[in-house]
């Protein structure tokens, strides 16, 4: 994919684009097709760095992603307590 065409789906947002061409977008995003034509139909509330924490997190095993969630709040927290 171009450039260009990339730049026309995030300026305009009547673009056709084929389930595989979004697959890929999502893909080389690390995050879901889901979670791209979710964020191209709303605000972009969660920022990217989060939505592929959340895609990590999901392609993990559950024990790991456990721990590693887990370790992720214990830093969230330490962050806040500096603050």
């Amino acid at each position: 994919m171009s450039v260009n065409f990339i730049s026309r789906l995030e300026r305009t947002s009547d673009q056709n684009v084929s389930i595989k061409t979004l697959n890929k977008i999502a893909h080389a995003m690390q995050i879901s097709t889901a979670q791209l034509v979710e964020d191209s139909q709303r605000d972009r509330e969660t920022s990217l760095s989060v939505n592929q924490l959340i895609y990590q997190l999901k392609s993990m095993d559950p024990q790991q992603a456990d721990k590693a969630a887990y370790a992720i709040l214990q830093l969230i927290d330490a962050i806040k307590d500096t603050q």
